[in-house]
């Protein structure tokens, strides 16, 4: 269990290093066509726009993925005073789901990612395989985030890996 526990954390510290890198290239380029827009020396780039939307759609597939490893996801605390049996009904139902959400954009995902082999971004002229390959990143990285979180409800009772500070 301690394996699973260091080698997601060793990948969430990847993935927090790539939204670190992901947000200045966010603010940067969406800075430069505001800048762009309003100073007609400054050329402006139609590539720009791309890159900022390509950009923020990895920054929400892998802060959807770290989010799920560290329990921030959507989760309405309807039953904050329930019973011990209640919350194990609640654990498992809210687990479960993002369980077939991950494994469906895991699944699918790279079905998606795939077509984007035979797609081009018209400004940046990327492969589109690299945009849509961030829906795959995130069911994958989900489903092993969520795996890590059963396997640690079931080997040390019911609190998650964050609750035990071994995140």
């Amino acid at each position: 269990m301690v394996k699973i526990t260091r080698f997601c954390r060793f990948y969430a510290n990847i993935l927090k290093y790539i939204v670190a890198i992901l947000v200045p290239v966010l603010i940067i380029t969406v800075a430069y066509q505001i800048i762009a827009r309003h100073v007609s020396f400054i050329p402006r780039f139609l590539w720009t726009e791309e890159i900022c939307r390509f950009a923020l759609n990895w920054l929400v597939m892998l802060g959807s993925a770290l989010a799920v490893r560290n329990n921030d996801h959507f989760d309405i605390d309807l039953l904050a005073k329930a019973k011990p049996r209640t919350k194990e009904i609640r654990f498992w139902v809210v687990n479960i789901i993002i369980l077939i959400a991950a494994l469906f954009f895991a699944v699918y995902g790279w079905g998606f990612a795939a077509s984007g082999l035979r797609r081009r971004s018209l400004a940046a002229g990327l492969s589109m395989v690299w945009v849509y390959s961030s829906f795959v990143v995130f069911g994958v990285s989900s489903l092993i985030f969520q795996l890590e979180k059963i396997l640690q409800h079931f080997s040390k009772g019911n609190a998650s890996p964050q609750e035990q500070g071994l995140s």
